[in-house]
């Protein structure tokens, strides 16, 4: 599947300009990035210690460009419970972006390539494009976030006069 163009507030997105929107708002396009998350560590049958960071074996944390999630590596790989990974694999921008991407094309073919509500899930997991009582989404603020990026990514592509290729692919302008 391939990863569609997003339209919002009147504007069309390449999908080049929001995954790379996607990667500054997660890592500020750095690849060593890693955050634990000290509420998801809490799972009784984690392969780490629950509640300890563990390091580089902590499935709780975030990791990489994408900041993917080590529990999300874990069931990709389809890891056993007790086997012990290190995660400091997912640095490595190609591994990085390919778990980051396997997730993303996930929910979009789970949100029907909407790539707002995709966004939404993939930094708030499957209660992301959830409404909340303002008819907006629970992870609207990240949402958000990625556009703004896209435009200053735009306008960098812009200012340095890069050219598209592939513009005249039918479909390529979809909007999903």
């Amino acid at each position: 599947m391939a990863l569609p163009a997003w339209g919002v507030h009147g504007e069309v997105y390449r999908p080049g300009e929001w995954l790379e929107a996607l990667v500054l708002t997660e890592s500020s396009g750095r690849p060593d990035v890693r955050r634990y998350e000290p509420h998801l560590d809490r799972k009784p049958n984690d392969p780490d210690t629950p509640g300890t960071d563990d390091g580089p074996n902590e499935d709780s944390a975030s990791w990489g460009p994408m900041q993917v999630l080590g529990v999300n590596v874990r069931k990709i790989l389809g890891a056993s419970p007790g086997c012990l990974l290190n995660y400091t694999a997912l640095y490595w921008w190609p591994l990085g972006l390919a778990f980051g991407l396997k997730i993303l094309l996930g929910e979009l073919q789970a949100t029907e390539r909407n790539v707002a509500r995709s966004l939404a899930r993939y930094n708030g997991g499957p209660t992301g494009d959830r409404l909340e009582s303002d008819g907006r989404m629970r992870r609207q603020v990240y949402v958000d976030s990625v556009e703004a990026k896209a435009v200053l990514v735009r306008e960098d592509r812009a200012a340095r006069q890069w050219r598209y290729f592939g513009a005249d692919i039918p479909g390529w302008e979809q909007v999903g």
